[in-house]
């Protein structure tokens, strides 16, 4: 079946066998097995169709997280469980797994969670995250990890964190970054993190010492919507409103590539194990 214009998708994964999900903000699940050609809903065992955020492992754990919490399958969709422990009922912004494996869930009330076992059990991991909202916890938008396993965590009004493996506690990495609320980052393999913010565009730090440059060579500066690192090291922005810019420089420089998009507004950007570029 073909997948009905009108839908909204919030987001995407693919899993180990290149399948590709689809997360649609009103109805649930779509999945595809054929790079996009067919869709077919996968929506059972889901007590809700609002999806906003979507992740796999490497072992073809599939999760996605809504606004009652998170849900995973293990079977390609064919059904789902609801996985809650320590992040219930909370409502889930974002999704990410580490290279090693390991599964965290940024929220917009209760911090972090982090599931070493693919979500049965959970533990909450929100020592030294704070906010200027006066919120108990700030709100996470975006949770990624670089080559080494360090975990990085963007907010909303508060930045950056990175997360100290020692102590187990986020520390604000904010050094001139001059837009701190952080819709998505990136790390690449050269030890360069990026960062996309809601006024300022796109700015990139070394790992190793934490310090924000703006990286906007050939974008418009706006709301940065997702950053996806390609197979190829090519690096794709969603720039809301303006389409999907690419960078074959880590960042540094970047072109708009539109040609084919029907619109504009793009939240998600993934690619599967093919290579195929999805939007």
């Amino acid at each position: 079946t073909d997948l009905p214009f009108s839908e909204n998708i919030r987001s995407f994964t693919s899993d180990n066998l290149g399948n590709v999900y689809a997360g649609a903000q009103f109805s649930g699940v779509y999945l595809s097995t054929n790079n996009g050609n067919t869709w077919n809903r996968v929506n059972e065992g889901l007590t809700t169709r609002n999806i906003e955020v979507m992740a796999s492992t490497p072992n073809g754990y599939v999760f996605a997280g809504t606004m009652t919490g998170v849900f995973r399958t293990t079977n390609q969709g064919i059904n789902w469980e609801k996985i809650n422990i320590a992040i219930y009922p909370s409502d889930v912004s974002t999704l990410h797994v580490t290279d090693d494996g390991v599964l965290y869930a940024g929220t917009y009330d209760q911090g972090i969670s982090r599931s070493f076992d693919n979500g049965d059990t959970w533990q909450q991991v929100n020592f030294g995250l704070s906010s200027i909202t006066g919120s108990q916890f700030p709100v996470i938008y975006s949770i990624t990890s670089d080559p080494k396993n360090q975990v990085y965590a963007g907010s909303y009004l508060d930045g950056v964190f990175y997360l100290n493996s020692i102590e187990d506690r986020w520390f604000k990495s904010n050094h001139n970054l001059t837009d701190e609320t952080v819709y998505c980052l990136s790390a690449l393999n050269d030890n360069t993190l990026l960062a996309g913010t809601s006024r300022g565009g796109i700015y990139s730090t070394n790992t190793n010492t934490i310090n924000w440059v703006e990286k906007n060579k050939g974008i418009y500066a706006t709301d940065i919507y997702d950053l996806f690192v390609g197979l190829d090291g090519y690096v794709f922005a969603s720039v809301f409103g303006r389409g999907i810019y690419a960078s074959s420089d880590n960042g540094r420089s970047w072109e708009l590539e539109n040609s084919g998009l029907n619109t504009p507004y793009i939240f998600s950007v993934v690619a599967n194990s093919e290579g195929v570029l999805f939007a």
